[in-house]
Protein backbone atom coordinates (compact mmCIF):
# COMPACT_ATOMS: atom_id res chain seq x y z
CA UNK A 1 0.00 0.00 0.00
CA UNK A 2 2.87 2.23 0.92
CA UNK A 3 4.51 1.23 -2.43
CA UNK A 4 1.58 1.76 -4.60
CA UNK A 5 0.87 5.77 -2.58
CA UNK A 6 4.25 6.54 -3.15
CA UNK A 7 4.17 5.40 -6.87
CA UNK A 8 1.11 7.91 -7.20
CA UNK A 9 2.91 10.89 -5.62
CA UNK A 10 5.29 10.43 -8.05
CA UNK A 11 3.23 10.90 -11.06
CA UNK A 12 1.41 13.94 -9.57
CA UNK A 13 3.00 17.12 -11.55
CA UNK A 14 5.93 19.03 -9.37
CA UNK A 15 3.55 22.13 -9.62
CA UNK A 16 0.96 20.37 -7.63
CA UNK A 17 2.70 18.51 -5.45
CA UNK A 18 4.00 22.14 -4.45
CA UNK A 19 0.43 23.36 -3.84
CA UNK A 20 -0.54 20.21 -1.69
CA UNK A 21 2.69 20.36 0.41
CA UNK A 22 2.44 24.23 1.04
CA UNK A 23 -1.07 24.21 2.05
CA UNK A 24 -0.61 21.14 4.16
CA UNK A 25 2.54 22.84 6.21
CA UNK A 26 0.76 26.07 6.00
CA UNK A 27 -2.32 24.40 7.62
CA UNK A 28 -0.07 22.68 10.18
CA UNK A 29 1.87 25.86 11.35
CA UNK A 30 -1.57 27.86 11.74
CA UNK A 31 -2.89 24.52 13.39
CA UNK A 32 -0.53 25.41 15.76
CA UNK A 33 -1.21 28.80 16.17
CA UNK A 34 -4.56 28.24 16.54
CA UNK A 35 -4.25 25.81 19.18
CA UNK A 36 -1.61 28.30 21.03
CA UNK A 37 -3.95 30.83 21.11
CA UNK A 38 -6.12 30.20 24.07
CA UNK A 39 -2.76 29.46 26.28
CA UNK A 40 -1.89 33.20 25.11
CA UNK A 41 -5.50 34.72 25.47
CA UNK A 42 -5.28 33.38 29.34
CA UNK A 43 -1.83 34.36 29.99
CA UNK A 44 -2.02 37.63 28.53
CA UNK A 45 -4.83 40.48 29.07
CA UNK A 46 -6.84 42.20 26.54
CA UNK A 47 -4.81 45.08 26.13
CA UNK A 48 -1.74 42.90 26.54
CA UNK A 49 -3.08 41.29 23.14
CA UNK A 50 -4.06 44.14 21.74
CA UNK A 51 -0.36 45.73 22.17
CA UNK A 52 0.92 42.00 20.32
CA UNK A 53 -1.85 42.66 17.77
CA UNK A 54 -0.87 46.62 16.88
CA UNK A 55 2.87 45.26 17.15
CA UNK A 56 2.42 43.08 13.96
CA UNK A 57 0.01 45.40 12.36
CA UNK A 58 3.01 48.51 12.43
CA UNK A 59 5.91 45.90 11.52
CA UNK A 60 3.67 44.91 8.32
CA UNK A 61 2.52 48.33 6.99
CA UNK A 62 5.99 49.86 7.57
CA UNK A 63 7.52 46.62 6.88
CA UNK A 64 6.19 48.04 2.90
CA UNK A 65 8.50 50.67 3.19
CA UNK A 66 11.42 48.94 5.13
CA UNK A 67 11.64 45.74 2.92
CA UNK A 68 10.32 46.95 -0.36
CA UNK A 69 8.06 44.03 -0.31
CA UNK A 70 10.09 42.73 -3.14
CA UNK A 71 9.64 38.61 -2.67
CA UNK A 72 5.77 39.29 -4.57
CA UNK A 73 4.69 39.99 -7.80
CA UNK A 74 8.48 41.98 -8.82
CA UNK A 75 10.31 38.54 -7.73
CA UNK A 76 8.40 36.68 -10.08
CA UNK A 77 9.12 39.01 -12.69
CA UNK A 78 12.70 38.86 -12.15
CA UNK A 79 12.71 34.94 -11.60
CA UNK A 80 10.94 34.89 -15.13
CA UNK A 81 13.42 37.38 -17.26
CA UNK A 82 16.72 36.78 -15.29
CA UNK A 83 16.14 32.88 -14.89
CA UNK A 84 20.02 31.99 -15.53
CA UNK A 85 21.30 34.07 -13.11
CA UNK A 86 18.55 33.89 -10.23
CA UNK A 87 21.26 33.88 -7.03
CA UNK A 88 22.33 36.99 -8.33
CA UNK A 89 19.18 38.86 -9.02
CA UNK A 90 18.20 37.83 -5.23
CA UNK A 91 21.32 39.18 -3.59
CA UNK A 92 20.73 42.66 -5.06
CA UNK A 93 17.08 42.34 -4.23
CA UNK A 94 18.46 41.81 -0.84
CA UNK A 95 20.89 44.83 -0.69
CA UNK A 96 18.05 47.24 -2.27
CA UNK A 97 15.89 45.98 0.44
CA UNK A 98 18.97 46.74 3.65
CA UNK A 99 19.49 49.82 1.69
CA UNK A 100 15.61 51.14 2.46
CA UNK A 101 15.56 49.82 6.17
CA UNK A 102 18.65 51.60 6.90
CA UNK A 103 17.56 54.65 5.22
CA UNK A 104 14.00 54.40 7.73
CA UNK A 105 16.23 53.52 10.36
CA UNK A 106 18.18 56.53 10.23
CA UNK A 107 14.86 58.79 9.84
CA UNK A 108 13.18 56.79 12.98
CA UNK A 109 16.59 57.73 14.77
CA UNK A 110 16.15 61.55 14.26
CA UNK A 111 12.08 61.29 15.06
CA UNK A 112 12.31 58.79 17.31
CA UNK A 113 9.86 60.96 20.41
CA UNK A 114 7.46 61.51 17.82
CA UNK A 115 7.40 58.52 16.01
CA UNK A 116 6.94 56.54 19.63
CA UNK A 117 4.29 58.91 20.38
CA UNK A 118 2.15 58.40 17.08
CA UNK A 119 2.77 54.07 16.91
CA UNK A 120 2.35 53.89 20.58
CA UNK A 121 5.05 51.12 20.54
CA UNK A 122 8.31 50.84 23.19
CA UNK A 123 11.68 51.48 21.98
CA UNK A 124 12.68 47.80 22.33
CA UNK A 125 9.81 46.92 19.99
CA UNK A 126 10.77 49.02 17.38
CA UNK A 127 14.34 47.92 17.83
CA UNK A 128 12.99 44.01 17.06
CA UNK A 129 11.38 45.17 14.17
CA UNK A 130 14.80 46.75 12.98
CA UNK A 131 16.25 43.50 13.13
CA UNK A 132 13.09 41.97 11.42
CA UNK A 133 13.50 44.13 8.48
CA UNK A 134 16.93 43.65 7.87
CA UNK A 135 17.56 40.18 8.00
CA UNK A 136 14.08 38.71 7.01
CA UNK A 137 13.56 39.19 3.22
CA UNK A 138 16.67 37.12 2.71
CA UNK A 139 14.80 34.17 3.76
CA UNK A 140 11.42 35.42 1.95
CA UNK A 141 13.19 35.44 -1.36
CA UNK A 142 14.44 31.97 -0.60
CA UNK A 143 11.21 30.80 -0.07
CA UNK A 144 9.85 32.32 -3.03
CA UNK A 145 12.04 31.12 -5.48
CA UNK A 146 11.64 27.75 -3.76
CA UNK A 147 8.17 27.68 -4.71
CA UNK A 148 8.40 29.36 -8.09
CA UNK A 149 10.73 26.61 -8.99
CA UNK A 150 8.13 23.66 -7.30
CA UNK A 151 10.64 23.15 -4.31
CA UNK A 152 8.97 22.37 -1.24
CA UNK A 153 10.93 20.15 0.97
CA UNK A 154 13.20 22.53 2.48
CA UNK A 155 10.81 25.11 2.56
CA UNK A 156 7.84 22.97 4.09
CA UNK A 157 10.43 21.33 7.15
CA UNK A 158 12.15 25.01 8.23
CA UNK A 159 8.13 26.71 8.28
CA UNK A 160 7.44 23.41 10.45
CA UNK A 161 10.16 23.68 12.84
CA UNK A 162 10.27 27.22 13.15
CA UNK A 163 6.00 27.18 13.80
CA UNK A 164 6.00 24.31 16.73
CA UNK A 165 9.48 26.31 18.44
CA UNK A 166 8.37 29.90 18.03
CA UNK A 167 5.39 29.48 20.09
CA UNK A 168 7.28 27.50 22.83
CA UNK A 169 9.27 30.22 23.06
CA UNK A 170 6.96 32.51 23.54
CA UNK A 171 4.60 31.08 25.64
CA UNK A 172 8.12 29.99 28.25
CA UNK A 173 9.20 33.68 27.97
CA UNK A 174 5.36 34.74 29.08
CA UNK A 175 5.38 32.36 32.03
CA UNK A 176 9.19 32.75 33.44
CA UNK A 177 10.78 36.09 32.46
CA UNK A 178 9.87 39.24 34.50
CA UNK A 179 8.58 42.10 32.95
CA UNK A 180 6.26 43.30 30.39
CA UNK A 181 4.51 40.23 29.17
CA UNK A 182 3.70 41.60 25.54
CA UNK A 183 7.49 42.20 24.76
CA UNK A 184 8.16 39.46 26.30
CA UNK A 185 6.04 37.20 24.06
CA UNK A 186 6.76 39.31 20.75
CA UNK A 187 10.38 38.88 21.72
CA UNK A 188 11.10 35.25 22.65
CA UNK A 189 8.58 34.26 19.93
CA UNK A 190 10.71 36.20 17.05
CA UNK A 191 13.50 34.52 18.36
CA UNK A 192 13.95 31.34 16.56
CA UNK A 193 12.75 33.30 13.16
CA UNK A 194 15.41 35.74 13.60
CA UNK A 195 18.06 33.38 14.23
CA UNK A 196 16.87 31.10 10.97
CA UNK A 197 16.56 34.25 8.98
CA UNK A 198 19.80 35.20 9.56
CA UNK A 199 21.39 32.14 8.63
CA UNK A 200 19.50 32.60 5.31
CA UNK A 201 20.77 36.20 5.07
CA UNK A 202 24.63 35.05 5.39
CA UNK A 203 23.88 32.64 3.09
CA UNK A 204 22.16 34.36 0.12
CA UNK A 205 25.15 37.08 0.28
CA UNK A 206 27.90 33.81 0.56
CA UNK A 207 26.63 32.38 -2.77
CA UNK A 208 27.60 34.65 -5.22
CA UNK A 209 30.56 36.26 -2.96
CA UNK A 210 28.47 39.84 -2.80
CA UNK A 211 28.49 39.92 -6.65
CA UNK A 212 25.68 42.13 -7.02
CA UNK A 213 24.88 43.52 -10.15
CA UNK A 214 23.59 47.21 -10.95
CA UNK A 215 21.12 46.32 -13.80
CA UNK A 216 18.69 44.31 -10.97
CA UNK A 217 18.93 46.83 -8.93
CA UNK A 218 17.46 49.01 -11.40
CA UNK A 219 15.13 46.76 -12.37
CA UNK A 220 13.75 46.01 -8.98
CA UNK A 221 13.78 49.52 -7.72
CA UNK A 222 12.01 50.92 -11.11
CA UNK A 223 9.23 48.41 -10.49
CA UNK A 224 9.29 47.90 -6.87
CA UNK A 225 8.34 52.00 -6.09
CA UNK A 226 5.27 52.46 -7.69
CA UNK A 227 4.29 49.18 -6.31
CA UNK A 228 5.03 50.65 -2.74
CA UNK A 229 1.95 52.36 -2.28
CA UNK A 230 -0.15 48.98 -3.60
CA UNK A 231 1.40 47.04 -1.12
CA UNK A 232 0.92 49.41 1.79
CA UNK A 233 -2.38 49.86 0.96
CA UNK A 234 -2.65 46.32 1.09
CA UNK A 235 -1.25 46.21 4.34
CA UNK A 236 -3.32 48.84 5.75
CA UNK A 237 -7.07 47.53 4.24
CA UNK A 238 -5.62 44.52 6.75
CA UNK A 239 -4.33 46.41 9.86
CA UNK A 240 -5.14 49.67 10.01
CA UNK A 241 -8.40 48.48 11.74
CA UNK A 242 -6.52 47.17 14.51
CA UNK A 243 -4.09 50.23 14.79
CA UNK A 244 -7.07 52.95 14.66
CA UNK A 245 -9.16 50.67 17.50
CA UNK A 246 -6.26 51.15 19.35
CA UNK A 247 -5.87 54.82 18.88
CA UNK A 248 -9.65 55.70 19.27
CA UNK A 249 -10.99 53.20 21.38
CA UNK A 250 -8.49 51.30 23.64
CA UNK A 251 -5.87 48.54 23.25
CA UNK A 252 -8.09 45.73 24.72
CA UNK A 253 -10.42 46.79 21.39
CA UNK A 254 -8.21 46.02 19.44
CA UNK A 255 -6.74 43.04 21.18
CA UNK A 256 -10.39 41.55 20.80
CA UNK A 257 -10.51 42.46 17.12
CA UNK A 258 -7.00 41.36 16.46
CA UNK A 259 -8.15 37.43 18.16
CA UNK A 260 -10.95 37.42 15.63
CA UNK A 261 -8.58 38.25 12.31
CA UNK A 262 -7.26 34.69 13.67
CA UNK A 263 -10.29 33.06 11.61
CA UNK A 264 -9.20 35.32 8.58
CA UNK A 265 -5.87 34.11 8.94
CA UNK A 266 -6.31 30.27 8.62
CA UNK A 267 -8.61 30.96 5.56
CA UNK A 268 -5.95 33.46 4.05
CA UNK A 269 -3.30 30.27 3.96
CA UNK A 270 -5.58 28.32 1.64
CA UNK A 271 -5.80 30.86 -0.89
CA UNK A 272 -2.29 31.64 -0.44
CA UNK A 273 -0.84 28.23 -0.73
CA UNK A 274 -2.73 27.74 -4.59
CA UNK A 275 -1.54 31.15 -5.06
CA UNK A 276 1.71 30.73 -4.41
CA UNK A 277 2.08 28.47 -7.53
CA UNK A 278 -0.99 29.45 -9.12
CA UNK A 279 1.08 32.87 -9.91
CA UNK A 280 4.14 31.04 -11.64
CA UNK A 281 1.70 28.96 -13.74
CA UNK A 282 -0.39 32.13 -14.73
CA UNK A 283 2.38 34.03 -15.45
CA UNK A 284 3.65 30.75 -17.95
CA UNK A 285 0.27 30.26 -19.31
CA UNK A 286 -0.58 34.58 -20.49
CA UNK A 287 3.29 33.98 -22.22
CA UNK A 288 2.40 31.21 -24.33
CA UNK A 289 -1.44 33.06 -24.79
CA UNK A 290 -2.68 29.85 -23.02
CA UNK A 291 -6.25 31.54 -21.85
CA UNK A 292 -8.86 28.68 -21.77
CA UNK A 293 -6.41 26.88 -19.62
CA UNK A 294 -6.24 29.98 -16.92
CA UNK A 295 -10.61 30.32 -17.63
CA UNK A 296 -11.49 26.82 -16.36
CA UNK A 297 -9.30 26.53 -13.41
CA UNK A 298 -9.50 30.02 -11.39
CA UNK A 299 -13.21 29.76 -11.51
CA UNK A 300 -13.92 26.64 -10.09
CA UNK A 301 -10.88 27.46 -7.34
CA UNK A 302 -12.96 30.71 -6.53
CA UNK A 303 -16.18 28.21 -5.45
CA UNK A 304 -14.12 25.52 -3.40
CA UNK A 305 -12.37 28.35 -1.23
CA UNK A 306 -15.46 30.42 -1.41
CA UNK A 307 -17.57 27.64 0.28
CA UNK A 308 -14.36 27.02 2.61
CA UNK A 309 -14.43 30.53 3.83
CA UNK A 310 -18.43 29.29 4.28
CA UNK A 311 -17.97 26.61 6.38
CA UNK A 312 -15.93 28.55 8.91
CA UNK A 313 -18.18 31.63 8.94
CA UNK A 314 -20.63 28.83 10.16
CA UNK A 315 -18.99 27.64 13.24
CA UNK A 316 -17.18 31.37 14.51
CA UNK A 317 -19.09 30.63 17.82
CA UNK A 318 -17.83 27.32 18.29
CA UNK A 319 -13.93 28.84 17.39
CA UNK A 320 -14.26 31.20 19.47
CA UNK A 321 -15.38 29.65 22.95
CA UNK A 322 -12.41 27.24 22.05
CA UNK A 323 -9.42 29.81 21.56
CA UNK A 324 -10.44 32.74 23.88
CA UNK A 325 -12.00 33.21 27.63
CA UNK A 326 -15.58 35.20 27.71
CA UNK A 327 -13.95 38.55 27.64
CA UNK A 328 -13.00 37.98 24.05
CA UNK A 329 -16.28 36.58 23.22
CA UNK A 330 -17.62 39.75 21.49
CA UNK A 331 -15.60 39.41 18.37
CA UNK A 332 -17.47 36.30 17.07
CA UNK A 333 -19.83 38.58 14.75
CA UNK A 334 -16.33 39.97 13.67
CA UNK A 335 -15.27 36.86 12.44
CA UNK A 336 -17.70 36.57 9.18
CA UNK A 337 -17.09 39.89 8.32
CA UNK A 338 -13.22 39.59 8.19
CA UNK A 339 -13.14 36.01 6.50
CA UNK A 340 -15.82 37.69 3.64
CA UNK A 341 -12.67 40.31 3.56
CA UNK A 342 -10.24 38.02 3.35
CA UNK A 343 -11.91 35.87 0.49
CA UNK A 344 -12.28 39.23 -1.70
CA UNK A 345 -8.56 39.83 -1.13
CA UNK A 346 -8.13 36.40 -2.90
CA UNK A 347 -10.32 37.44 -5.29
CA UNK A 348 -7.76 40.55 -6.11
CA UNK A 349 -5.07 38.89 -6.66
CA UNK A 350 -6.45 36.99 -9.67
CA UNK A 351 -6.58 40.29 -11.31
CA UNK A 352 -3.32 41.66 -9.98
CA UNK A 353 -1.42 38.67 -11.51
CA UNK A 354 -2.44 39.68 -14.54
CA UNK A 355 -1.53 43.43 -14.34
CA UNK A 356 1.85 42.54 -12.70
CA UNK A 357 2.65 40.67 -15.58
CA UNK A 358 2.31 43.02 -18.24
CA UNK A 359 4.03 45.43 -14.93
CA UNK A 360 1.02 47.82 -14.96
CA UNK A 361 2.37 49.22 -11.81
CA UNK A 362 0.72 52.43 -12.21
CA UNK A 363 -2.46 51.12 -12.42
CA UNK A 364 -1.59 48.59 -9.73
CA UNK A 365 -0.36 51.65 -7.31
CA UNK A 366 -3.64 54.01 -7.96
CA UNK A 367 -6.12 51.13 -7.23
CA UNK A 368 -5.09 49.81 -4.49
CA UNK A 369 -4.03 53.61 -3.09
CA UNK A 370 -7.15 54.70 -3.56
CA UNK A 371 -8.83 51.64 -1.70
CA UNK A 372 -6.50 52.34 1.19
CA UNK A 373 -7.33 55.98 1.70
CA UNK A 374 -10.81 55.03 1.41
CA UNK A 375 -10.56 52.70 4.25
CA UNK A 376 -8.53 55.45 6.59
CA UNK A 377 -11.51 57.66 6.01
CA UNK A 378 -14.27 55.36 6.79
CA UNK A 379 -12.48 54.18 9.53
CA UNK A 380 -12.06 57.06 10.89
CA UNK A 381 -15.53 57.92 10.29
CA UNK A 382 -17.39 55.18 11.90
CA UNK A 383 -15.08 53.83 14.50
CA UNK A 384 -15.24 57.21 16.48
CA UNK A 385 -19.08 57.04 16.41
CA UNK A 386 -20.37 53.08 16.06
CA UNK A 387 -17.20 52.06 17.83
CA UNK A 388 -14.95 49.11 16.89
CA UNK A 389 -17.52 46.89 15.21
CA UNK A 390 -17.46 49.42 12.35
CA UNK A 391 -14.28 48.77 11.27
CA UNK A 392 -15.37 45.24 9.88
CA UNK A 393 -18.00 46.48 8.01
CA UNK A 394 -15.73 49.27 6.31
CA UNK A 395 -13.04 46.70 5.16
CA UNK A 396 -15.80 44.28 3.31
CA UNK A 397 -17.06 47.65 1.84
CA UNK A 398 -13.41 48.47 0.89
CA UNK A 399 -12.34 45.39 -0.46
CA UNK A 400 -15.45 45.07 -2.67
CA UNK A 401 -14.39 48.24 -3.86
CA UNK A 402 -10.20 47.13 -4.14
CA UNK A 403 -11.55 44.18 -6.06
CA UNK A 404 -13.35 46.22 -8.42
CA UNK A 405 -10.75 48.40 -9.13
CA UNK A 406 -8.13 45.79 -9.79
CA UNK A 407 -10.92 44.40 -12.14
CA UNK A 408 -11.69 47.21 -14.01
CA UNK A 409 -7.53 47.67 -14.28
CA UNK A 410 -7.65 44.34 -15.82
CA UNK A 411 -10.00 44.62 -18.38
CA UNK A 412 -8.23 48.13 -19.43
CA UNK A 413 -5.18 46.36 -19.98
CA UNK A 414 -6.48 42.51 -21.07
CA UNK A 415 -9.48 42.17 -23.39
CA UNK A 416 -9.30 38.22 -23.93
CA UNK A 417 -11.52 35.81 -21.40
CA UNK A 418 -8.87 35.35 -19.03
CA UNK A 419 -11.36 34.52 -16.09
CA UNK A 420 -14.30 33.25 -15.65
CA UNK A 421 -15.83 36.51 -14.15
CA UNK A 422 -19.78 35.87 -13.78
CA UNK A 423 -18.73 32.71 -12.01
CA UNK A 424 -16.49 34.54 -9.54
CA UNK A 425 -18.34 37.69 -9.23
CA UNK A 426 -21.88 35.41 -8.21
CA UNK A 427 -19.52 33.16 -6.01
CA UNK A 428 -18.05 36.14 -4.35
CA UNK A 429 -21.67 37.90 -4.05
CA UNK A 430 -22.80 34.87 -1.78
CA UNK A 431 -19.78 35.04 0.37
CA UNK A 432 -20.27 38.69 1.22
CA UNK A 433 -24.24 38.12 1.67
CA UNK A 434 -23.32 35.12 3.79
CA UNK A 435 -21.16 37.41 6.19
CA UNK A 436 -23.94 39.89 6.84
CA UNK A 437 -26.49 37.12 7.84
CA UNK A 438 -24.66 34.77 9.79
CA UNK A 439 -24.79 36.75 13.28
CA UNK A 440 -28.36 35.90 12.69
CA UNK A 441 -27.73 32.20 12.35
CA UNK A 442 -25.51 31.48 15.15
CA UNK A 443 -28.66 30.95 17.33
CA UNK A 444 -29.27 28.23 15.18
CA UNK A 445 -26.66 25.94 15.49
CA UNK A 446 -28.23 22.68 13.65
CA UNK A 447 -28.73 24.81 11.15
CA UNK A 448 -25.50 26.00 10.83
CA UNK A 449 -23.86 22.47 10.93
CA UNK A 450 -26.51 21.22 8.35
CA UNK A 451 -25.14 23.78 5.83
CA UNK A 452 -21.50 22.88 7.32
CA UNK A 453 -22.12 18.80 5.98
CA UNK A 454 -24.07 19.60 2.60
CA UNK A 455 -20.74 21.37 2.01
CA UNK A 456 -18.21 18.77 2.61
CA UNK A 457 -20.42 16.11 1.55
CA UNK A 458 -20.50 18.15 -1.97
CA UNK A 459 -16.61 18.09 -1.28
CA UNK A 460 -16.93 14.24 -0.93
CA UNK A 461 -18.91 13.32 -3.66
CA UNK A 462 -17.04 15.50 -6.47
CA UNK A 463 -13.42 14.37 -4.53
CA UNK A 464 -12.42 13.08 -8.14
CA UNK A 465 -13.43 16.01 -10.09
CA UNK A 466 -11.64 18.34 -7.54
CA UNK A 467 -8.30 16.46 -7.99
CA UNK A 468 -8.42 16.63 -11.70
CA UNK A 469 -8.98 20.15 -11.24
CA UNK A 470 -5.61 20.47 -9.31
CA UNK A 471 -3.66 17.96 -11.78
CA UNK A 472 -4.58 20.99 -14.65
CA UNK A 473 -2.11 23.68 -13.09
CA UNK A 474 1.22 21.97 -14.31
CA UNK A 475 3.46 23.64 -16.20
Amino acid sequence: MITNLKHKWECIPDVTKASVVFMIVNFMTEGIRFLITPIYTRLLSPEEYGITAVFYSWESVLGVFAMLSLQYGIFNNGMFEFRNDRSRFISSLLLLSNLATTILLFMWIILKKHVVTIIGLSSNLMLLMAFTFYIKPAYSFWVSRQRYEYKYKGPAFITLFLGFFAPIAGILGVLYLPGNKAEIKLWMSQFPFLIVWGLFYIKTYLDTHFNIKKEYILFAFKLSIPLIPHYASQYILSASDKIMISLLVDDASAGIYGLSSIAGSVVSIIWNSINAVLAPWTYEKMGNKDYNSIYKVTGQLCILYGGACASIMLVAPEIMKVVAPSSYMDGVYLIPLIIAATYLSGVFSLFGNIELFYKKVNLVMFASSSAAVLNIFLNFLFINQFGYFAAAYTTVFCYIAYTFFHYYNMKSIEKNNVYNIKQIFLCSICVVLLSFICRFLYSHIILRYFLVLVFIGMVLLYHNYIVNLLKRIKR
